[in-house]
C-alpha cells in the first residue's frame, strides 16, 4: 500500500534537533493544543522533498525557515483546483478509527473521472464528504503555495500505510472557511512554533518513545488530480510515500497527542 517505512534515509538526514511543542510551558502547551501536554518531539530535518521540486540549493535551520515562513504569509498563493482547495464540504462528519478504514472507503486512483485542475474547479461528488481520522504525524513540508504537506501513517507496528493531509494557505478573510483554516493552521504552527518545516521534509518522532506524533485529522476529502497519471511525481518523501493521491485538503482540525 505504500513506499518506505517511515522512517528517513539516513543518508538523508542533514541535522536534527528537539521540540517542546507550542511553547515552554505547560500552559501554553495547553493552549495551543487544547487536549494534554505533548512530549518532547526529536525533529529529524532531511532533504527528501517532493519527486516535481527543483532539488534543494541549501538546507535552511529551522529558525531560518520559520522566518522564512513567516515573512512568506500564510496566504494560498497557488490555482491549481484553488476553489476546492479553499472550500469546506457541506457534508456531515465521518469519523474513522484507523487509515486504512478511510482508504478502503475511497475510490481506486486509476478509476477517478478527470478533473481539471483550472483554479475554479469545485469538488465532484465523490469528494464533497468530511472525514475525521486517528493517526500518526511522521512528516510534513511547506509548500510554494503555502500548503503545509503533512504526512500521516499507521502505528510503526502495523503494515505501512500513509496519506498525504494538507494544512492550507489561507483564503481571502471574507471567505466563508477563512475562520477554520485560519485555526488550524494556527493550531498547526504554534505546536511547532520555531521548529516549522520547509521545503524539505522534516521526520518527528516522540523523543522518549521512538514513535511518530499521535494525531487527530479532521477536513474535506480531495483528489489530487494535478498528480493523476504519472506514479512518479505524487506528492511525499520517498521514506513515507503515499500510495494514492486522495488527500484531506483543507484539514479543518487537527488534535496533537488526543486521548483514547
Amino acid at each position: 500500500m505504500s513506499n518506505g517505512d517511515g522512517y528517513p534515509n539516513p543518508k538523508s538526514i542533514v541535522f536534527r534537533d528537539f521540540l517542546t511543542p507550542g511553547g515552554d510551558s505547560e500552559e501554553a502547551v495547553l493552549a495551543a493544543v487544547a487536549e494534554a501536554p505533548a512530549p518532547i518531539i526529536e525533529v529529524f530535518r532531511t532533504n527528501e522533498r517532493d519527486p516535481y521540486d527543483e532539488p534543494a540549493v541549501e538546507i535552511f535551520g529551522f529558525g531560518v525557515t520559520t522566518a522564512k515562513a513567516k515573512k512568506a504569509g500564510s496566504a494560498f498563493a497557488g490555482t491549481a483546483r484553488k476553489r476546492a482547495k479553499l472550500s469546506i464540504a457541506d457534508a456531515p462528519v465521518e469519523t474513522f478509527e484507523d487509515l486504512p478504514s478511510l482508504l478502503d472507503s475511497l475510490k481506486d486512483d486509476d478509476t477517478m473521472p478527470h478533473i481539471s485542475t483550472a483554479a475554479d474547479s469545485d469538488r465532484i461528488d465523490v469528494e464533497r464528504r468530511n472525514v475525521r481520522v486517528r493517526a500518526f504525524l511522521y512528516a510534513a513540508s511547506r509548500e510554494k503555495d503555502n500548503d503545509y504537506h503533512v504526512i500521516i501513517g499507521r502505528a510503526l507496528d502495523e503494515p505501512r500505510m500513509f496519506m498525504n493531509v494538507e494544512i492550507s494557505g489561507l483564503p481571502s478573510a471574507n471567505s466563508a472557511s477563512f475562520d477554520r483554516l485560519k485555526a488550524v493552521r494556527d493550531t498547526y504552527e504554534t505546536f511547532f512554533k520555531n521548529k516549522l518545516p520547509g521545503e524539505d521534509y522534516d521526520f518527528y518522532q516522540e523523543w522518549a518513545t521512538k514513535k511518530p506524533i499521535p494525531v487527530i485529522i479532521q477536513g474535506s476529502l480531495f483528489f489530487d488530480s494535478s498528480h493523476a497519471g504519472d506514479p512518479n511525481n505524487r506528492p511525499g518523501p520517498e521514506s513515507a510515500k503515499p500510495a494514492s493521491i486522495w488527500e484531506i485538503h483543507p484539514v479543518t482540525r487537527i488534535i496533537f497527542n488526543p486521548g483514547a
